[in-house]
């Protein structure tokens, strides 16, 4: 098992290797927050640069999203790589198009985020569907990337896999936040404002607690931006959330009392609903009036 750090993700060792690789499984895994959706976007546009370079290759990718049932189906899933990576021989079945589109391919790239986000009763399909293509992939020059949280049933399904597993260590993510927040300090209009000695310690501060959770550090810097004063900064510094949930306690408790119930309402919907909620549809629940009975 080796570590990797996102923001080299273009220039890594191990993406040339996987690029010009056949039949490869990487497995890249690490602890909520620590920005495995930023990583296989980095990994999208590193290899769409490559597959445009070279029209003889193919990219297939999907997130999969707890908040969107139809993107948690194993079925869609493969669908849509078989769309992205060509629609012209979606005669077959979706098991089996990837395997046929790499036949006409050079090469192709499958990158999938979120594996873990897929429903229970999709799993075993799931799992069917990832066997059938790493069993190929060697003969059809297939190479897969899939993300996701180590969850105790894909450490046991994985087992039976050909494959390179690859964790996000707290250490090497912690890097690449320093760099991130070195970058943004440094550059946005709101912090690039304050004293070298004052930005060296939000670098260190926010490095110091990230403890590999880069989610947690955006959040961070959304109230830094909002600070006008010297002592707001120190206030911000002085009173970090520990922890995910804590930041999010913090920013609902933070709404003002007369939007708490809109705050209430729009969470309701967005936790219960069993489709994805656009923002009209928020603004018209916002302003809806519940109907009480006499």
């Amino acid at each position: 098992m080796s570590s990797w750090n996102w923001s080299m993700i273009p220039s890594s060792a191990e993406l040339e290797r996987f690029r010009a690789g056949g039949g490869e499984f990487l497995w890249l895994h690490g602890a909520p927050g620590a920005g495995k959706i930023i990583l296989s976007g980095s990994i999208i546009a590193a290899l769409s640069d490559h597959v445009e370079a070279k029209s003889e290759n193919g990219l297939a990718y999907f997130f999969v999203s707890y908040t969107d049932k139809a993107k948690q189906n194993t079925f869609n899933m493969l669908s849509s790589d078989c769309c992205t990576a060509g629609s012209a021989y979606l005669k077959h079945s979706t098991r089996k198009i990837i395997t046929r589109l790499a036949q006409c391919l050079r090469q192709i790239y499958i990158v999938i985020d979120g594996l873990d986000e897929i429903e229970v009763v999709e799993r075993d399909g799931l799992m069917e569907a990832l066997n059938d293509i790493t069993a190929n992939s060697r003969l059809s020059n297939i190479n897969s990337i899939v993300t996701n949280r180590r969850e105790p049933y894909l450490v046991d399904r994985f087992r039976n896999l050909l494959l390179e597993e690859i964790y996000l260590t707290t250490s090497k993510v912690d890097e690449d936040i320093k760099l991130y927040v070195t970058e943004i300090v440094d550059t946005a209009p709101e912090l690039s404002k304050w004293s070298v000695e004052l930005k060296a310690e939000i670098v260190q501060t926010l490095t110091d607690m990230a403890k590999g959770m880069l989610c947690w550090v955006e959040y961070q810097m959304e109230s830094l931006n909002k600070c006008r004063q010297l002592y707001d900064v120190k206030e911000v510094l002085a009173s970090l959330p520990k922890t995910l949930d804590g930041t999010c306690k913090g920013i609902l408790l933070g709404a003002e009392e007369e939007d708490r119930v809109y705050v209430a309402r729009l969470l309701a919907w967005v936790t219960f609903t069993s489709t994805p909620l656009c923002l009209t549809i928020l603004a018209e629940i916002i302003v809806f009036d519940r109907i009480l009975p006499n």
